[in-house]
């Protein structure tokens, strides 16, 4: 859960996530900002250096605020949130096993009598 608390003129979440989710978070935008550091090393590799560098401020900002439990929303942190989940999706075809999953768990509980509805796993505090 994320809640809301204004510290002096600006808000501040309070990131209050299970700690398997705050280990995830961390692993997932160390890679993100070592890949982006690497990339700005090469000359002309990217096509925009100065997003890859608000891209990198906005790692380094979240894995700070991972470690402290408050982040101070930005649009800057809010667009490198958004664009990693959308490329996790796309790279672990998100959509393709959750509608597989459905049909699996669906077809299960036909056959099963229904008795495994509602379970989960404990890997889905991931």
């Amino acid at each position: 859960m994320v809640s809301k608390q204004r510290t002096g003129d600006r808000p501040t979440s309070v990131l209050d996530l299970p700690t398997p989710q705050l280990a995830r978070l961390r692993q997932v935008f160390t890679f993100c900002l070592e890949g982006v550091r690497e990339d700005l090393e090469v000359p002309g590799r990217l096509s925009d250096p100065a997003k890859a560098r608000r891209d990198a401020d906005a790692y380094e900002h979240l894995l700070a605020a991972l470690d402290g439990g408050r982040v101070v929303p930005n649009p800057d942190l809010t667009r490198a949130v958004a664009e990693v989940a959308a490329s996790v999706d796309a790279n672990n075809e998100y959509e393709r096993v959750v509608a597989e999953h459905a049909a699996l768990t669906g077809l299960l509980a036909r056959i099963d009598g229904g008795s495994h509805e509602g379970e989960q796993d404990d890997d889905d505090q991931r």
